[in-house]
C-alpha cells in the first residue's frame, strides 16, 4: 500500500514510519528535516523521504505532486509548544486543511488524522482548539476520514514521558490540585498497533476513535505507578493551586523540553479519559495498564535518564554562572590590576593588555548569557575552543600557574568534560 506520512521525524511519526516499512508498505515520509531520516531509512526500499512542512505547504495544489498514487494519508505532524503566535494555526489547522483537500482532489481513499483527546472548539487550550478545527474539516470531506485522539502516550523516547518519569523520581511532588485530574495513558505499542490496523483494514474506519489505556486513574496515581516501576517508591504529593501555577509558566517553560506551559497545565487540569471499549474491540484485547508500561530491565535506564533530566539543567546553570562570575571578577577594581599583571607576565605588549582584558571579560559574559538563554551545539564548540585556548595560552606563556597550589589551570579539565557532556546532550536532542 502506498502511504503518505507527515511528521515522520516526530515521537510518534518515527516509530510509525518504521512499523509501516517493516510491514512492506511504500511510504512517502514527509519531514521538515529530511536529512535526519534519509540515512536511517536508506536500507528500506519502500521508504522515500521528502522535505514537506505543513507549516509552509498551505495550499492544496502544493500537495498534489506528492499524492499521486497514494491510497492512505496519515497526518502525525504536530507540536506541543509554539515558537511563534500562529504556529498552532499553521501546523495544526491550515496545513492539514490543505493536505486533506488535496487528498480529495487526488482521489486518496483514506485519511487518518492524529489529533488529541479533548480536542473541541471550546477547549481550554489553543493546542486543542487548533486540532479540532482540522478534525472537523476532515470529517466533512467525501473520503474515509478517521480522527484518532490519543490520551497521554507513554514511550521512553517521548518528551512528555521523560518529564513524567523525572517527576516520578522526586520524593516530594507539588501537583495542581494534588494531582486529582483524571488521565488514561496509552503505551506507544498499543497506539501503533491501532494505527496499523486502521491503515490495513479494508472496512471503513470509525470517524473518531479515542486511543486510551486500560482504565482512568488520577495523575498522582499515574506518577506513583511510574515511580514504583522504576524502583523509586511513591512520591509525597502536595496540593498546589492550578491558578498559582499558571502564574509561573513563563519560568517553568524554561525547564527541559518546555512542556510545562499554560496550555499543558490547563489540559492536565481538564483531564483526558474516554471509553476504552472501541479501542479494545479494534485491537482484539484490552490495552496494557500503566503498571505494565515499564519492563523490569528498563527500570534502571529510565531512572538514570530521569536523574539526567534534573542534573543537566543544573550543570548548564553552573557553567553559565562560572562565565558570568568570571567576567565580573575580571573587571572588579581590586582584580583588574592583577589581570593586567598576568597578561604582562605572558609577554603581551602593554598597549594590548587593557583591550584584551576587557574583550575577554565581555566574551565571558556573552558566553554566560548564551548558556542561559540560547544553548546550541555551536555554543558548546565555541566554549570548548576558548577554554582549550586559555589552557594552552597559560601552559605555554605562564607555566608557573601549572604549579599554583590551588590548581586553577587543572580545574579546566572538569570544565571541558562538563561542556562535552552538554554538547553530547544537545546533539541527541
Amino acid at each position: 500500500m502506498r502511504i503518505l506520512l507527515t511528521g515522520a521525524t516526530g515521537t510518534l511519526g518515527g516509530p510509525l514510519l518504521l512499523a509501516l516499512a517493516e510491514r512492506g508498505h511504500q511510504v512517502l515520509a514527509c519531514a521538515r528535516a529530511p536529512q535526519r531520516l534519509t540515512s536511517a531509512f536508506a536500507p528500506w526500499r519502500g521508504v522515500r523521504v521528502v522535505e514537506a512542512d505543513l507549516g509552509r505547504l498551505q495550499r492544496p495544489e502544493q500537495w498534489h505532486p506528492l499524492l499521486a498514487g497514494v491510497e492512505v494519508v496519515i497526518n502525525a505532524a504536530g507540536l506541543f509548544v509554539q515558537q511563534h503566535p500562529d504556529d498552532f494555526e499553521r501546523i495544526h489547522h491550515r496545513g492539514p486543511a490543505a493536505l486533506f483537500q488535496a487528498a480529495v482532489d487526488c482521489g486518496v481513499r483514506r485519511v487518518i488524522q492524529v489529533s488529541a483527546l479533548g480536542a473541541q472548539a471550546e477547549a481550554p487550550s489553543a493546542f486543542l482548539r487548533s486540532k479540532q478545527a482540522a478534525d472537523a474539516l476532515l470529517l466533512s470531506l467525501p473520503l474515509e476520514g478517521c480522527v484518532v485522539k490519543p490520551s497521554l502516550v507513554f514511550t521512553s523516547e517521548g518528551a512528555s514521558s521523560r518529564l513524567f518519569c523525572a517527576l516520578a523520581t522526586l520524593p516530594w511532588l507539588p501537583l495542581p490540585d494534588a494531582g486529582q485530574a483524571r488521565v488514561q495513558p496509552i503505551h506507544q505499542t498499543d497506539l501503533l498497533q491501532a494505527l496499523l490496523t486502521l491503515v490495513e483494514r479494508p472496512e471503513r474506519p470509525p470517524q473518531e476513535l479515542a486511543l486510551v489505556g486500560a482504565e482512568p486513574l488520577s495523575l498522582a496515581d499515574y506518577l506513583a505507578t511510574l515511580g514504583e516501576r522504576m524502583g523509586c517508591g511513591r512520591p509525597r504529593i502536595t496540593r498546589v493551586s492550578t491558578r498559582l501555577l499558571l502564574r509561573t509558566t513563563p519560568l517553568m517553560a524554561r525547564l527541559p523540553g518546555g512542556l510545562l506551559s499554560a496550555d499543558s497545565l490547563r489540559m492536565l487540569a481538564q483531564g483526558s479519559v474516554a471509553d476504552v471499549a472501541p479501542l479494545a474491540h479494534l485491537l482484539g484485547r484490552t490495552p496494557r495498564a500503566p503498571s505494565q508500561f515499564i519492563a523490569p530491565l528498563q527500570a534502571g535506564t529510565l531512572r538514570a535518564a530521569a536523574g539526567r533530566y534534573w542534573v543537566m539543567p543544573l550543570a548548564r546553570l553552573s557553567l553559565a554562572l562560572l562565565w558570568l562570575i568570571t567576567a565580573g571578577l575580571s573587571l572588579w577594581p581590586g582584580n583588574r590590576e592583577q589581570g593586567l599583571d598576568l597578561l604582562a607576565q605572558g609577554g603581551l605588549p602593554t598597549a594590548w593588555q587593557p583591550p584584551l582584558l576587557y574583550a575577554a571579560a565581555l566574551l565571558d559574559a556573552a558566553l554566560g548569557l548564551a548558556t542561559l538563554l540560547r544553548p546550541s551545539r555551536g555554543l558548546w564548540w565555541a566554549q570548548l575552543g576558548l577554554v582549550g585556548f586559555y589552557t594552552l595560552f597559560i601552559a605555554l606563556l605562564l607555566p608557573v600557574q601549572l604549579l599554583h597550589p590551588f590548581a586553577p589551570v587543572v580545574k579546566n579539565l572538569p570544565i571541558l568534560a562538563l561542556i562535552t557532556l552538554l554538547l553530547v546532550q544537545q546533539t541527541e536532542q
